[in-house]
This record gives structure tokens, sequence and C-alpha cells, in this order.
């Protein structure tokens, strides 16, 4: 039994299907992400950082996985299923949001998250000085985020571009429903 219903090939319109695709795996690389920052707090954990960043890690995990699947990703495939203008602007709104968190989480300033619970820069350059293994699991973590960021732009670049190509070049609009 799947945890989530998508059938993209099949419910979505076909001019559409590619973003849906890049979307789907922003989603899944954000898990990477989440995923691997589990991994390298556990190694810091293990080498005395404290068991605080770890349990924070989890509940990035928990909350944020979940979290995105509700806040964008289901909201997108419900918008390009059937084409609600309506829906894209919470996609915009919302997935704005997860862009910033992601470049946001690869810079990994000390503030509001408690110190070294998110793999990014900063505590990458602070943990490499005292254990190279746990400093690389937080570069990992740094370059994850980073294509994460990536990712997530080039899907809202697409999303723009399809929106604006219809609006500025006269082509059948998307059906607008309130």
């Amino acid at each position: 039994m799947p945890i989530i219903h998508h059938d993209i090939s099949n419910e979505i319109p076909i001019h559409l299907q590619r973003m849906q695709y890049l979307a789907f795996c922003s989603l899944l690389g954000l898990t990477l992400c989440l995923f691997w920052n589990i991994i390298a707090t556990t190694a810091a954990w293990i080498k005395g950082a404290g068991v605080v960043i770890w349990l924070l890690a989890i509940i990035y995990f928990i909350s944020g996985v979940p979290g995105a699947y509700v806040l964008w990703y289901r909201p997108l495939y419900n918008a390009m299923r059937t084409e609600s203008a309506l829906k894209f602007g919470w996609f915009f709104l919302l997935y704005l949001i997860h862009i910033i968190f992601c470049i946001w989480s690869a810079v990994s300033p000390p503030f509001p998250f408690k110190g070294k619970s998110i793999a990014g820069f900063l505590p990458a350059i602070d943990v490499i000085g005292s254990n190279v293994i746990v400093g690389i699991f937080y570069f990992v973590g740094f370059g994850l985020f980073c294509l994460e960021a990536l990712l997530s732009i080039v899907v809202i670049q697409v999303r723009l571009r399809i929106t604006f190509f219809r609006a500025f070049c006269f082509l059948p609009r998307e059906r607008v429903s309130f």
C-alpha cells in the first residue's frame, strides 16, 4: 500500500509533467538532505557534540518531510491536475519558503537552529578542526543542501516560465477555478 498517491503520467497534463517530476525530485532531495543531516549529527554526537543536536535533526526530519509534502508538494500536484490559478499561488508562496530554508540550511548559521543541528557550511568549518570525518559529513550535507536549493530554483523557474509563456504568447490559458 503506497504512502502517497500520485500518478503523474495519467493525472497531470503532458505539458506540465516534466515540472511535476522535477518537483517530486525536489521532495526526494529534501528527504535525502534531512536524512543525511541525521547521519552527520549522529557522527557528531558519537564524537561528543551532545544528544541535543541529534534530537533536533530527528525533529527536522520528522516534521520537514511530511510538512513539505503537505505544504507545497501536494498543493502543486493538485494545482497541476486541475490547473487552478489559486492553488498555484499557494504553491509559489510556500515553495519560496522552502527555497529560503534550503539556502539557510546550506549556510546553517547558529541561530535559530541549535548549534550544529543542521549540516551546513558554518558548522562544517567549526567541526573540521576537531574531527575531520565529522567535518566531511557536514560538508557533504552542505553540498546536498546547495544542490537541493538549486533544484528548487529550477522548479520554480520552470513553473514561472510556463505561466509567463502562456500569458504573453496568447496561448490557451489554464482554467481558473477558485
